[in-house]
């Protein structure tokens, strides 16, 4: 009878601290969470950052750290998370994940004998995680590159360049003169803010070299293919004829996720046709594909069930 008695203490215990837990999150609080679970991670990181500074409870605070750390990791603002991350875990945040995604902060940020020491630290909660048995592994291989460089030089196309996000170039030509890139610069299709990232939405832009060996300044492309989502990662076919990019679609409060499409155009003309890529659910996101050289097969990244987790590259 007494160890019955015993059990059903134990038992309360556990059901009364887990109902405490739930106390501890403010009504504000609950409402980054839902703007985080739609991935309206911008929006998330304010409501936040507003609430850290007004919730007294520890254990609150401890676990806001961690959601705006999250927040800054998935809009990429890698300085801000690392930083985040360490402030989560020096206020007790408890769960060794933000340990290791510290350590992959630090890695990103080149410094890597303090990455090193965190994926230890990480792996002693978690022995087996093959992810940071990798990234451990990984900051001795980069420390070892960065002493041993190749002879590829990196040079900044200031003329490309703004002070907003550029990336996902691709040639659009055969002579390499014409290229087409990702930016959320201003003058694209659609200024109204992502509340995902906190920057304009994406477009794909395009610059021509010039005969003063020079590249024009980017202009974004035909509505054909840009719209007031994200719009990027533009690939090609051999013959340059057909195009191939990610669209995320973001309505807030509904996760409709990204997918990939394609256009297409008459030989020197610009492009008439656009139509998604039929790859899987509605539910599952799909982007940044590449074509092979024959034009039969499709390289894309996805978060289908089947992989290895979060996104995986697979073929079609």
């Amino acid at each position: 009878m007494k160890k019955f008695v015993f059990i059903l203490v134990i038992g309360f215990l556990y059901f009364h601290a887990g109902a405490q837990q739930e106390d501890f999150y403010s009504k504000l609080t609950k409402k980054a969470d839902i703007a985080f679970s739609t991935h309206e991670y911008f929006k998330a990181l304010n409501l936040y950052k507003d609430n850290l500074k007004e919730s007294q409870n520890k254990y609150e605070k401890a676990y806001i750290q961690f959601r705006i750390a999250e927040c800054y990791r998935y809009i990429n603002d890698v300085v801000k998370a690392e930083a985040s991350y360490l402030k989560a875990i020096q206020k007790g945040y408890h769960e060794p994940i933000a340990i290791l995604y510290y350590a992959d902060m630090l890695k990103i940020n080149e410094k890597y004998a303090d990455a090193a020491n965190q994926y230890k630290e990480y792996l002693k909660y978690k022995p087996d995680d093959q992810y940071a048995q990798m990234g451990y592994k990984s900051c001795s291989m980069a420390a070892e590159w960065m002493e041993y460089p190749t002879r590829y030089v990196i040079e900044n196309k200031k003329e490309l360049n703004s002070k907003e996000g550029a990336f996902a170039a691709a040639f659009a030509n055969e002579d390499y003169t014409n290229v087409y890139f990702t930016s959320s610069r201003v003058g694209s299709h659609g200024e109204k803010i992502n509340p995902v990232t906190g920057t304009i939405f994406t477009d794909i832009f395009e610059s021509t070299f010039n005969k003063k060996n020079q590249w024009e300044k980017p202009v974004s492309i035909s509505d054909t293919v840009n719209s007031a989502n994200d719009d990027g990662t533009p690939a090609f076919t051999n013959n340059f004829n057909e195009l191939y990019f990610t669209r995320c679609h973001i309505v807030r409060g509904i996760k409709l996720g990204c997918k990939i499409y394609k256009a297409t155009r008459p030989a020197g003309d610009d492009w008439t046709t656009c139509e998604v890529v039929p790859l899987g659910s509605d539910s599952v996101n799909f982007g940044h594909p590449s074509i092979s050289a024959d034009g039969l097969t499709m390289y894309f990244v996805s978060n289908m069930p089947g992989g290895f987790g979060g996104n995986d590259i697979y073929m079609a």
